[in-house]
């Protein structure tokens, strides 16, 4: 009977842990590392996933932060920051770097590096928003000579 129960134990191990592998690969299968310009010409499939990605970020007007690509000038994602991020490190630096002098041309280009839900609604302006769960890293790089 003991030889049952041990046997029966370790299939329940072996069934619980192919259950935990399998539902760490789906989420981490959700949270894609992406390119700007991929998410924005495929913003439909794109939308409601998890994306981390590394961007330029600029004001684009009195309280709106914008995540741009020169590769696909003239479309952006609008950042949607929530109350909870505001508070987390990252942001504030965030807001200097970007703000910092606004509205006049600034000598240097602002990279960050964000996670956060993407949503695409076709019709609305704006229609791409990047809801913010993390602020890794932000950084003040210098523009190249055009």
């Amino acid at each position: 009977m003991s030889m049952q129960l041990s046997r029966a134990f370790s299939c329940g191990l072996l069934f619980a842990s192919i259950l935990v592998g399998c539902a760490g690969m789906g989420a981490s299968k959700e949270k894609d590392f992406v390119g700007l310009c991929d998410l924005i010409d495929n913003s439909s499939e794109g939308s409601g996933r998890l994306v981390s990605l590394r961007s330029k970020v600029k004001a684009a007007s009195h309280y709106v932060t914008v995540l741009y690509d020169d590769s696909c000038a003239g479309d952006v994602v609008v950042l949607d920051v929530p109350d909870g991020i505001e508070r987390k490190q990252g942001f504030e630096d965030m807001l200097r770097l970007v703000w910092e002098g606004y509205p006049n041309p600034r000598k240097t280009d602002t990279l960050i590096e964000v996670s956060g839900r993407f949503k695409f609604a076709e019709g609305d302006v704006p229609s791409r928003y990047l809801i913010v769960s993390e602020i890794r890293a932000v950084e003040a790089v210098p523009r190249p000579d055009k």
